[in-house]
């Protein structure tokens, strides 16, 4: 496995750990998913993960999802930089570096879920563990 690909799997199983959760992909942000019964997929360069959200419970999955309710999708070079704070989700958006699917109030679901901030917050610390390894 080369480092690019290493570095990327790295990330992958960082991730769901700053957002939270635990070695077993089982996140703790519980409380804003009460009553709710989807799935987000991420596709971040040639990675794609996803979060299974089930009334109360949050799992994360290396890979790509059935039929998820929205999709993320982007570069790596635009994922960093909103991680880093050099840009926002709206930019990058607005911008066509970022695009997101699915409907408007699943989107919002979506953002209340894992706002802005703490998914800043995780990517960026998820990327900091990945470069300690």
């Amino acid at each position: 496995m080369g480092r690019s690909t290493a570095h990327r799997a790295q990330i992958r199983r960082e991730l769901p750990r700053a957002l939270g959760g635990r070695s077993d992909g089982k996140l703790r942000r519980l409380e804003a998913t009460k009553g709710i019964r989807e799935t987000y997929q991420y596709r971040v360069g040639v990675s794609a993960f996803y979060f299974a959200i089930d009334d109360g419970s949050i799992q994360f999955y290396d890979g790509c999802a059935e039929d998820p309710a929205v999709v993320v999708t982007t570069d790596e070079e635009t994922w960093r930089d909103i991680a880093s704070g050099k840009t926002t989700t709206s930019a990058a958006a607005a911008s066509g570096a970022l695009t997101i699917s699915g409907d408007r109030q699943t989107t919002k679901c979506l953002g209340r879920i894992f706002s802005r901030k703490e998914v800043r917050a995780a990517a960026k610390a998820a990327i900091t563990a990945a470069h300690q390894h």
